[in-house]
């Protein structure tokens, strides 16, 4: 979790922010030289070799992470925070694989472009049953963005994104 805090988590987990979708896209040439840096430089880097179509796969699913990170990142609400379910089933209806997802995921992790905390299927005390996985663009994730000139506040300029939900308290009882 690196240098997250105990209330950096405890906020994290109180809030049931939006579910970070794996629909959006780059569209902005900074948006696209982003995606293709991360892809090149930190994700393929970190995996064994892969066919042509895993490639496009994985770009596609890094282009989907970063949409909804970015938009994240400028909100006024959640602190950047969004959730997602990591179970096999939460990605059925979802234009990105499971298994591409979580090598973008752990790439990213691993190179401190984001934080996550992970979810839990309950019985932490004081912590709602089913916590999903939480993910959100850390510093050194926002500085690399801007660099390449994706402005964290207008995310919909670099990027083709779903209509974000409103995040709600929770109750930890």
């Amino acid at each position: 979790m690196g240098d997250l805090t105990r209330s950096d988590i405890a906020q994290a987990r109180r809030l049931a922010q939006p579910l970070l979708r794996l629909d959006g896209c780059p569209v902005s040439s900074e948006a696209k030289a982003l995606v293709s840096h991360l892809l090149n430089q930190i994700v393929l880097p970190s995996l064994p070799p892969q066919r042509p179509t895993s490639v496009e796969s994985i770009e596609r699913a890094l282009g989907a992470t970063l949409a909804g990170l970015v938009a994240a990142a400028g909100a006024e609400w959640g602190d950047g925070w969004l959730r997602r379910p990591l179970s096999k089933g939460s990605y059925s209806t979802e234009p990105v694989s499971r298994v591409q997802f979580l090598k973008v995921l752990t790439a990213l992790e691993a190179s401190g472009f984001i934080q996550i905390i992970k979810g839990v299927r309950g019985g932490e005390r004081g912590v709602a049953p089913s916590i999903q996985t939480r993910v959100r663009l850390s510093e050194t994730g926002r500085e690399l963005a801007v660099s390449f000139g994706v402005t964290l506040g207008n995310a919909r300029s670099h990027f083709d994104l779903p209509i974000a939900e409103d995040p709600v308290e929770v109750d930890p009882n």
